[in-house]
């Protein structure tokens, strides 16, 4: 687990040793699960905290991410994106607007497939035959939906879109990892740019998304 946090935090240009403890659960989960351990905990992001400044930097994950491994990710670039944002001047003071920056953020450091997918994770039984099952007139064991973040499937893919856009791709070869939602948003918001003059995509910082290949890090 330190390995991949700080395999991350290295991804998005960030200086120094993030350390990783086990997640603590307290009553109500969410903010309130971190505040035994004084860190900061999420909504969006129910399974993870962070804390910054001169101690250095922590982030508090729990284990049972292990098995959702793309919600993971996209948990640790949330937390990071916070700890980079951490005492930076120009970070939006309304809680609301500063999640929805970080889940940009995550977008634009290389990390956008993961928020994107995690946004809405089905979980079904491996073991479960559900041909088999329908044939023989059975009960189907009913499919678990995870969410995640705090961005809808359609903004994921817009953000994306703008991201390719940026990077002068317009079939990006990373649509492939995009789960079937997101890449059908990706491909709308990339035609809707390519039908519309560039002026209607605000251009902050071209030089933030350099064109580098695919952005899929390898978290086997």
């Amino acid at each position: 687990m330190h390995a991949l946090v700080n395999g991350v935090a290295a991804a998005m240009g960030m200086g120094g040793r993030v350390t990783v403890v086990p997640f603590v659960r307290g009553g109500g989960g969410g903010e309130g699960a971190a505040a035994v351990r004084g860190l900061t905990g999420c909504t969006g992001y129910p399974a993870g905290a962070f804390r910054g400044g001169e101690g250095g930097d922590v982030l508090a994950l729990d284990q049972a991410l292990m098995a959702r491994p793309v919600a993971l990710v996209a948990t640790i670039a949330h937390m990071l994106g916070h700890l980079r944002l951490v005492g930076q001047h120009g970070a939006p003071v309304q809680r609301a607007i500063r999640e929805h920056l970080i889940e940009v953020h995550a977008v634009y450091t290389g990390f956008g497939i993961f928020g994107a997918n995690a946004a809405v994770d089905v979980e079904v039984d491996p073991r479960a035959n559900t041909r088999a099952a329908g044939s023989l007139g059975l009960s189907q064991g009913r499919a678990r939906f995870h969410h995640c973040g705090y961005l809808t499937e359609e903004v994921h893919g817009y953000a994306l879109a703008c991201f390719a856009f940026m990077r002068g791709e317009s079939r990006p070869q990373w649509l492939k990892h995009l789960d079937t939602n997101p890449r059908a948003y990706t491909r709308q918001g990339l035609a809707y740019l390519a039908q519309h003059p560039a002026e209607r995509l605000l251009v902050i910082r071209a030089d933030i998304v350099p064109r580098t290949g695919a952005q899929t890090p390898d978290v086997s």
